[in-house]
């Protein structure tokens, strides 16, 4: 029996890796120059971002889109509740659609500049821009909107970044818990066989 177990873990654990997501996932991270309004008061207001442009802040599979690609507009609310639905489309850079993971509201660390980030989690599907060569796969993503400003009374700015990774398919996950449990089941067995 622990032969067998042991063939389904090699088995499960091969078929696991060799279902390694696709070279074709869009992974890395793109940074965004912000246009948005109100652009001054207080960081816990609502904003809308109308100009969010891609920035020469590349990394990974995004080194190369050209500087300034449009990725429209959406808008965050005055203090964001996790589980707060974010989207943003546009046809030539992609879309976003996730939830808000989080919103640290206005805050100043010590000193005189504040700061307010909020993050998203979620799911970015590439557009139709060429430089994405026609790929449409779905990868994880998570997003984060930095507002700033150096002191009470200073205009605000923003950035925004967009990370993506893989997501594991589920066949993968699935295999990967099978290879799992044919080790545990293994090492049980071996060590109650030892303690006979």
């Amino acid at each position: 029996m622990t032969k067998l177990l042991r063939f389904f873990f090699v088995i499960a654990v091969m078929h696991s890796i060799a279902l390694a997501p696709a070279s074709a996932d869009i992974i890395g991270s793109q940074g965004f120059d912000l246009t948005f309004t109100p652009s001054s008061g207080s960081l816990d207001q609502a904003f809308s971002l109308t100009g969010v442009d891609s920035s020469s802040a590349q990394l990974g599979d995004f080194i190369g889109l050209p500087i300034g690609t449009d990725w429209g507009s959406f808008s965050v609310g005055a203090f964001s509740i996790m589980g707060t639905p974010l989207s943003i489309t546009n046809a030539d850079f992609g879309s976003f659609t996730g939830t808000i993971t989080g919103d640290s509201g206005e805050f100043s660390p010590g000193g005189s500049a504040f700061f307010r980030v909020i993050s998203a989690t979620g799911e970015y599907v590439p557009g139709s821009n060429p430089f994405f060569a026609g790929d449409t796969a779905l990868t994880g993503a998570d997003l984060s909107i930095t507002f700033t400003k150096a002191n009470s009374g200073a205009a605000i700015t923003g950035a925004l970044s967009l990370a993506t990774s893989t997501i594991p398919e589920p066949s993968s996950i699935a295999l990967l818990g099978l290879a799992t449990l044919c080790g545990g089941i293994a090492y049980r067995r071996r060590v109650k066989t030892s303690t006979s």
